[in-house]
């Protein structure tokens, strides 16, 4: 998949040294996403976080002296700057056992309908407006497991009760947190609209393996680099983004570009938040 790769260096390429004014399209790009996905070739509207996983994987596995051995760690620089590990603990409510998993991570799917039903019956606070911390901390907070789902090595591999726990385990540089606007069932499907509130800059340490260690904290503040809006419906919409460049904060919504303001840009119905880890000198590890 070196086309890939090759095809996102020359759209950086030609961005960044054409002094034309008209719009900029990424078609080398599209072309080699197409030919790379055939569920992704044609003119239908596909997700937004679908195709930043997509994409991060095709530039991970075109890279010289890459590996899928997540556990050993892979040196490129796709796998440094855009994956993590998170890990999951499963506590048994009998005897305590506790089963760890780490696996990797190209982003965090928070899920916006538990925090948003929650402050509809008055159990979250005196906010009406969902957080992104609010999100977070959902996200990593224990829940009880079904009856009959953990079978615990603990207890002679008997089906027992237990805790679920998620934690990050390992930062990346590049952080991707996907707002889940959706939600799927049987008999309906829809989008959650309005704004969940997000900030400039985060600090994740609360949300990892070891939140109460005593570590430098600014090692895990990151800043927020773009975010991605959609407008529309489930099936049909429109995707712009605003990005800061240094400063300064843009909207590229098709060939408009214009610059806004920090307030435009924290009232967007954000759908994908990307946050830049401050000090890029290398990602936090637990």
């Amino acid at each position: 998949m070196l086309f890939e790769s090759c095809a996102v260096a020359e759209a950086f390429a030609d961005f960044n040294s054409s002094d034309k004014a008209e719009g900029f399209a990424a078609l080398s790009l599209l072309l080699a996403s197409w030919r790379a996905s055939s569920a992704l070739a044609g003119y239908q509207q596909q997700d937004a976080h679908e195709y930043y996983q997509f994409l991060v994987d095709k530039l991970h596995s075109s890279t010289d002296g890459h590996h899928e051995n997540h556990e050993k760690g892979c040196p490129c620089f796709f796998h440094k700057t855009f994956y993590g590990k998170l890990r999951s603990s499963v506590t048994c409510d009998k005897c305590g056992n506790v089963t760890r998993t780490d696996d990797p991570m190209v982003d965090l799917s928070l899920d916006v309908q538990v925090q948003a039903k929650k402050r509809a019956m008055g159990g979250a606070g005196p906010s009406s407006t969902p957080t992104l911390s609010g999100c977070l901390e959902s996200f990593t907070s224990p829940e009880k497991l079904m009856a009959g789902v953990y079978n615990c090595s603990g207890c002679g591999g008997s089906a027992q009760k237990a805790t679920k726990q998620l934690r990050i385990k390992k930062l990346p540089a590049i952080l991707c947190m996907q707002l889940k606007r959706y939600e799927h069932t049987f008999s309906v499907s829809e989008k959650l609209e309005g704004r969940i509130d997000f900030p400039l800059s985060i600090n994740m340490l609360p949300y990892t393996t070891n939140p109460n260690s005593h570590v430098d904290k600014s090692r895990y503040i990151y800043d927020l680099s773009s975010a991605v809006v959609h407008k529309g419906k489930l099936d049909a919409g429109h995707y712009y983004a605003y990005c800061r460049q240094g400063d300064e904060w843009i909207l590229f919504n098709d060939d408009q570009v214009t610059s806004v303001t920090e307030a435009d840009v924290l009232s967007a119905d954000a759908y994908l938040l990307f946050y830049n880890l401050r000090s890029l000198a290398g990602a936090p590890s637990q």
